[in-house]
């Protein structure tokens, strides 16, 4: 089991979330970056466990990249063992998107603080897939020099409006949409661009404390007072029969002090 490669100080660290909602009940695990674990199989000072296998070009990686791999594929592990799967090494494909093992449709999404593995409950056969995405808000404003590669006009007006100002709207754009293709792509291998979809409404809702990607995870992201609440998406082009043009999606985001995290399923 996976468990018993872990120290139980590790173990009091990682915190789950099961979230219920959209009919669907599923699981975030989060790890950081700075994981003892992670970073000594990150610089090769311990062997990596039977969860991990580094794809060929693993040694050309810079040491940020590694990290972000390794942690991003224990949160997978940690994720596929608390509901009960194998903890079975979640290889790359081609494409270096993730390679889940039959029957398990999850994401994985990490920043420069946190590795992220949204996975839905295998149960759950009349989903078609997750998308999960970290970003910080800071970063994605010091590296989008042109917002009208992200969003249209019309979105870029939303954002204008939003309660928590455009460098935060801008991040949440970003990382909804890449959700939003972090779940569709796996089924349908199909690539589309920022400007394929468009933001339809950002609806905010009072802070709780049922949060419900989160809240178990409050050691490691710090209180959560931040905005949260609902995003709706639609496809400006189809992408095959099953999602034609005008395809609407419900995306889930919550900001933390320095990030935004988003969820979608569909």
């Amino acid at each position: 089991m996976l468990y018993d490669d872990l120290a139980s100080s590790e173990l009091e660290r990682q915190r789950f979330c099961r979230a219920q909602g959209h009919g669907f009940l599923g699981i975030c695990s989060f790890v950081s970056l700075a994981d003892e674990q992670v970073q000594s199989i990150a610089s090769r000072q311990i062997t990596a466990p039977s969860w991990l296998v580094f794809p060929d070009n693993a040694q050309l990686w810079h040491s940020k990249r590694t990290l972000e791999y390794v942690a991003g594929r224990k949160a997978a592990a940690l994720a596929m063992t608390h509901l009960g799967h194998a903890s079975h090494p979640v290889e790359a494909n081609l494409d270096s998107s993730p390679c889940w093992p039959t029957g398990i449709k999850a994401s994985i999404s990490h920043n420069n603080k946190l590795a992220i593995c949204a996975m839905l409950d295998g149960f759950n056969r009349d989903l078609n897939g997750i998308g999960v995405d970290i970003e910080c808000c800071q970063s994605v404003a010091d590296n989008i020099m042109n917002p009208s590669i992200i969003v249209n006009n019309r979105e870029r007006y939303r954002l204008i409006q939003a309660s928590f100002g455009f460098e935060k709207a801008l991040a949440l754009a970003f990382s909804v949409k890449e959700s939003l293709f972090k779940a569709v792509y796996p089924n349908y291998r199909k690539y589309f661009d920022f400007l394929d979809v468009q933001i339809d409404t950002i609806d905010i809702v009072e802070y709780d404390t049922a949060l419900p990607v989160i809240d178990a995870t409050k050691s490691i992201l710090g209180s959560c007072v931040e905005p949260k609440g609902k995003v709706g998406i639609r496809l400006l082009n189809g992408l095959n029969p099953s999602l034609p043009k005008g395809t609407l999606f419900v995306a889930e985001f919550e900001f933390t002090k320095d990030d935004v995290i988003t969820r979608l399923v569909y």
